[in-house]
């Protein structure tokens, strides 16, 4: 396994954020129990907010939608709160429980993997799951993760492909040769899948849709070695993963308060976070918005070490403060949860749009989502290749006009 470094003496935001909802003991006290690091004065908090817990089925639910039950189970269990129904906690338990074992097969069979793409000499960068745990969380069992997500060069596709399916997974996307050409130039990742283990090669970290000039060359350039399960897996620099922490939390609509905890798990994890570094990058990328935005919810929610000059800045763009309070109002809301879950990502989103920094880039968003084809377009619509240009006139003809048009004839007949 990789060595921990004890994490760094930093700073923990203690207080209660004034971006918590209120009136909602039950989220609030989700938010300050799931955080990586703690203090005294959080167990605190964490103490008397559970005596105004008063829906202790709706912390669990929580808990498991956001993927942060080990987190929930930890502080709980560590601060002796009291009150809570025997079932429920014996429930976290068992969840905490099954979750540790999972990931300890998972990790077995990530060197599994590595092993064989070793032996055809094709590289892959670690950036989630059990590494992320381990490097930053300072124990495996403390982070959920259904999926083994790695990054490969566009090259290696075919390779990579073929290696997992000699080893027995499926691909949960059955295309064609012409609908694979449009998958990868369109998304950003395959799904495979085995007897429990999902395994998601990922060759862009965002799709095109909201797509950033993110400098993989020096991604991977940067990356360095840490050893698992005897195994040594490349794995990006700091810096570099809190910039890919961002653009994909961002890409997900923040539908987890896991995206978070990760953030304020680097931050506060075992070395020094280069920040002028991190800022220089997001302010290339177009993406000074996702910055604050991600840095306000996590320093908020989750007491990330965030520079103060970015939480001021954050603060002060009343844009960023209102998508924070939407984000924040989704996350404390099961039913609200349940359905940001299901969003698809082809479907335009106001998060999204807002998001972007300028006019430019938000109009590149709104055209890529209304226009790029999807596997359901490419089949009702089957186009050769020469002719794919035309999918930017007959995907939204298939949204916006034929489908609402079958959708009411539907219902008209429905009436009769």
């Amino acid at each position: 396994m990789l060595r921990m470094i004890p994490p760094r003496q930093t700073h923990v935001a203690t207080r209660l954020s004034p971006l918590l909802p209120e009136r909602d003991a039950e989220a609030s006290l989700l938010f300050l129990a799931s955080r990586v690091h703690f203090s005294a004065e959080v167990d605190d908090q964490v103490v008397a907010l559970a005596r105004k817990v008063g829906d202790w089925t709706k912390v669990a639910t929580l808990g498991e939608l956001h993927r942060v039950q080990p987190l929930l189970y930890r502080t709980l269990k560590r601060c002796g709160v009291e009150g809570i129904p025997a079932r429920t906690f014996r429930a976290l338990k068992g969840q905490v429980a099954i979750t540790s074992m999972r990931n300890e097969a998972a990790v077995v069979e990530l060197a599994r993997l590595q092993r064989s793409l070793d032996d055809q000499g094709e590289r892959i960068l670690h950036y989630k799951g059990a590494t992320v745990a381990l490097r930053f969380y300072g124990a495996l069992s403390l982070r959920t993760f259904h999926d083994m997500d790695f990054l490969i060069e566009t090259t290696a596709i075919g390779v990579v492909c073929d290696v997992l399916e000699r080893l027995g997974y499926t691909n949960s996307e059955h295309l064609s040769e012409r609908e694979l050409e449009l998958h990868q130039s369109e998304q950003k990742e395959f799904l495979f899948q085995k007897r429990g283990f999902n395994v998601e090669p990922h060759w862009k970290f965002t799709p095109r849709r909201f797509d950033f000039d993110v400098d993989y060359a020096g991604i991977w350039r940067r990356a360095l070695f840490i050893e698992v399960a005897d195994e040594k897996l490349l794995v990006p620099a700091t810096e570099d993963v809190l910039v890919l922490m961002m653009l994909v939390g961002a890409a997900g609509f923040w539908k987890r308060l896991q995206m978070l905890a990760d953030i304020a798990a680097v931050t506060n994890g075992p070395g020094p976070v280069d920040w002028a570094t991190v800022e220089a990058e997001m302010k290339r990328l177009r993406a000074t918005r996702v910055l604050y935005v991600a840095t306000l919810l996590a320093s908020e929610l989750c007491g990330a070490d965030v520079p103060e000059s970015i939480l001021v800045a954050a603060r002060q763009a009343s844009a960023v403060a209102r998508m924070a309070d939407q984000v924040i109002r989704t996350m404390a809301d099961p039913e609200l949860c349940r359905a940001n879950a299901e969003l698809v990502p082809w479907r335009f989103q106001r998060l999204l749009w807002g998001m972007r920094d300028g006019w430019r880039d938000r109009l590149i968003y709104l055209f890529r989502t209304i226009t790029t084809p999807t596997p359901l377009h490419t089949r009702r619509m089957p186009l050769p290749g020469f002719l794919a240009a035309f999918y930017v006139l007959l995907v939204p003809l298939h949204d916006y006009l034929l489908m609402p048009a079958v959708n009411v004839f539907r219902g008209n007949r429905a009436q009769r």
